[in-house]
């Protein structure tokens, strides 16, 4: 193989790269111009919790969903209620039911309450949030 031909060696490699500009230089300054300026990021706007701007996306339908499968399944739909409220940043959806129904919705070792909260995780991610349910 003649000199020209041969191929270079990692040190002659490295020495290139290094002779060129500094790539810490070249990072920073597009990290500098993508990052917001000072005046334009607003810290106030991240703090607000789900208590302060009222009823999230998503709540109605979680609420709803609750209610559908509940009555479905008992005997007296007429006397199922469905509420909701925040508690620690999570929605909790109180579920009533009359009292001989009470078994049918928690089901054998609390299966049918489980699915339900189960179903209701899904629905909670989708929207960015947590939630529960309490079986009165």
């Amino acid at each position: 193989m003649r000199e020209d031909q041969r191929q270079p060696e990692n040190d002659e490699i490295v020495d290139e790269v290094v002779q060129d500009e500094p790539v810490d230089e070249i990072v920073t300054e597009e990290i500098r111009a993508e990052a917001p300026a000072d005046d334009e990021y607003d810290a106030e706007d991240e703090s607000e919790s789900y208590e302060d701007i009222g009823e999230i996306e998503g709540e109605t339908e979680m609420r709803d969903m609750i209610g559908y499968i509940a009555r479905a399944l008992v005997d007296e739909p007429d006397a199922v209620e469905v509420r909701s409220q925040w508690s620690d940043g999570r929605l909790n959806i109180n579920l009533k039911v009359a009292d001989a129904d009470k078994g049918k919705v928690i089901g054998r070792r609390g299966r049918v309450v489980h699915a339900m909260q189960s179903l209701l995780r899904v629905a909670a991610t989708k929207s960015n949030m947590r939630a529960g349910i309490d079986v009165e």
